[in-house]
């Protein structure tokens, strides 16, 4: 899902297992992995993967546009499905945009 992520110069993090990824893009839209899923819907999802056995940290993709607000709505969201270790993804300085 292509959006332009805010560049930070955080450190690349290592993961032993394919992590779950929600993005957030310019428009608002959410996607579950690749999935277009809307708000309404991805708790009671996420819910489900978790009685599934997933345990590991969620992450959040957000255009740099994304308004502060939609970003938190979607991180509190995913607070109250149960999930406590919630990451968000940028891109390094010298990254370019995924368009």
């Amino acid at each position: 899902v292509p959006i332009e992520l805010p560049k930070t110069e955080a450190k690349q993090m290592d993961s032993s297992t394919e992590p779950i990824t929600i993005t957030v893009q310019q428009d608002g839209a959410l996607f579950l992995q690749e999935t277009a899923i809307p708000l309404a819907e991805l708790a009671s999802k996420l819910t489900a993967i978790a009685k599934a056995g997933y345990e590991e940290q969620l992450f959040v993709r957000a255009d740099t546009s994304v308004p502060y607000g939609r970003v938190m709505e979607v991180m509190g969201l995913l607070n109250s499905a149960g999930y406590r270790k919630i990451g968000l993804i940028t891109a390094t300085k010298d990254e370019a945009p995924a368009n």
